[in-house]
């Protein structure tokens, strides 16, 4: 659980179902730097007029913008998901509390995001958002439609959840479901931490029950090269062969980082599946300019697409955000779209890459 860029209703107890709220004026989730031991290394701390990346960054906005689509925002030679020049399924995004908030939403937001080649959303609810209270916009719940709800992966969130996705399983299953957000990891204590051995005790009956409607993922983690996705694996049974995709959250204006933890996840489970089920470089020391959070958008999503074992990104956040609480510098706002639910250049941009979206010419015209 993370970005939250609007006062948001937290859990005094627990991330689950019926969570005591808590109004807090920053992300719900504030993200370090993935596992906290790379130093920063921005692509572009500011605009510059000299060559490199920065002037990349520049060229590669402007271009968005004028409705050309350069050669770098093509996927590369891979046999990666789509293959190369299409990426079905492979762009997605990130939905916070603060996001039904929008004027937007929900109808003009997710008509952007699926027109620029977004396929599914995340978010921090185990039922559709209506029912979650973290999600309401004062008392009134937060609004949906059935494309939007039928597009959601659903989040056993945390222990509080458990009784109710193992009902789910059989009432209602879901086509995914992760098992617990960010066990490893609290913000400011609020929301509930799980060590691996007890999550595995507690998530056992998960993998001692049928699901062939569902697809297990596993939890996602905010250091997911840690050792607590292999104390899971060693404590609980039969669970890693019902797991065949591997949750990663990642969060660093460091692309080349951002890639190397990618790959050092799939070096340790060299059998599964990964989704990035969150993804910005948007943290508190993130110096990107417009620019240059476009360019570390192409250069990361474009070298994840070619490692050929990433199925899924998404990116945090779809919803629009403010500077003042995204805890980054104002111009490493990672919004793909605006208040008002038109679409943002970092989502003209997410759209155009690896040769997903058609040219746009017209900015204005794509709301």
């Amino acid at each position: 659980m993370r970005l939250s860029f609007f006062p948001v209703v937290l859990s005094f107890v627990a991330a689950g179902s019926n969570a005591i709220p808590l109004r807090v004026d920053k992300r719900d989730c504030v993200k370090r730097q993935a596992n906290g031991t790379s130093p920063v290394v921005p692509i572009n701390a500011q605009n510059s007029p000299s060559s490199g990346p920065a002037q990349d960054g520049v060229n590669a906005l402007n271009n968005v913008q004028g409705g050309i689509v350069p050669a770098n925002f093509a996927a590369s030679d891979s046999s990666g998901p789509g293959g190369q020049g299409s990426c079905p399924g492979f762009r997605n995004v990130v939905f916070n509390t603060g996001a039904p908030t929008m004027a937007g939403w929900p109808q003009t937001t997710w008509g952007s995001l699926a027109k620029h080649g977004v396929d599914k959303w995340i978010g921090f609810s185990l039922d559709t958002i209506d029912k979650k209270l973290t999600y309401n916009v004062g008392s009134v719940p937060a609004a949906t439609t059935p494309d939007f709800n039928a597009r959601q992966i659903n989040v056993a969130m945390d222990p509080n959840d458990v009784t109710a996705a193992l009902e789910l399983l059989k009432t209602n299953p879901p086509a995914y479901l992760e098992l617990y957000n960010e066990p490893d990891y609290s913000f400011q204590g609020l929301t509930p931490m799980t060590d691996a051995i007890a999550a595995a005790e507690q998530l056992q009956p998960f993998f001692d029950m049928e699901h062939p409607q569902t697809t297990y993922i596993s939890p996602g983690l905010a250091y997911a090269n840690s050792q607590w996705l292999k104390d899971f694996r060693d404590h609980c049974k039969n669970c890693f062969e019902q797991i065949p995709i591997i949750s990663q959250h990642i969060y660093s204006p460091d692309a080349a980082f951002v890639v190397d933890e990618v790959k050092k996840l799939h070096e340790t489970f060299p059998d599964k599946k990964i989704w990035i089920t969150e993804l910005s470089p948007a943290t508190p020391d993130c110096l990107l300019d417009r620019a240059g959070v476009i360019n570390w958008m192409n250069q990361v999503v474009r070298d994840i697409q070619a490692l050929g074992y990433v199925e899924k990104i998404f990116w945090n956040s779809g919803e629009h955000g403010t500077a003042a609480n995204s805890m980054a510098a104002g111009s490493c706002n990672p919004s793909l779209t605006n208040p008002d639910g038109s679409p943002t250049d970092l989502l003209l941009a997410y759209g155009q890459l690896c040769g997903g979206g058609a040219p746009v010419t017209d900015p204005s015209a794509t709301s």
